[in-house]
């Protein structure tokens, strides 16, 4: 029985563990977003400065070609939902900072993960306070493991 117990404090711990994997790949992916978003804000406010700007434009996959931006101050924003509309550039700006701060909340994936972590430490020092594992008995093996 006390095998059973075991077994299933290792598959919690498992499972624990996954989760707190899970949230760290959500809490990266939601990271490089922001710092996408950062990046385009940075340039969609540099754009409308200057009323042109030389560029290589792309052609397909692998050609590119010199090209000009000759109306740097509008932009086709993507609004969600695959709906996009041409706005000013200060208005995409504007659009970028609502996204950056709306989706999934950053800072509760943040608090989630570190909750997570400290719950799968608590729960490994109470493990390791238990003291020896008793080794699995014949009856156990038999009825938990296909021999």
């Amino acid at each position: 029985m006390a095998a059973l117990g075991m077994m299933a404090e290792a598959a919690n711990a498992r499972l624990l563990h996954e989760r707190v994997e899970s949230v760290r790949e959500q809490l990266a992916q939601l990271q490089n977003q922001v710092e996408r978003y950062d990046a385009v804000a940075e340039t969609l406010t540099e754009l409308p400065r200057r009323l042109s700007h030389l560029v290589m434009v792309p052609l397909g996959k692998r050609a590119m070609a010199p090209g000009k931006i000759v109306r740097s101050n509008d932009v086709l924003a993507h609004l969600g939902d695959d709906v996009f509309s041409w706005r000013l550039a200060m208005q995409a700006v504007e659009i970028i900072a609502r996204k950056r701060t709306h989706p999934p909340s950053v800072a509760q994936l943040r608090k989630t993960y570190e909750a997570e972590n400290i719950r799968e430490i608590q729960e490994t020092e109470a493990a390791s306070e238990l003291g020896p594992v008793p080794r699995a008995t014949e009856d156990d093996i038999k009825e938990y493991f296909e021999v």
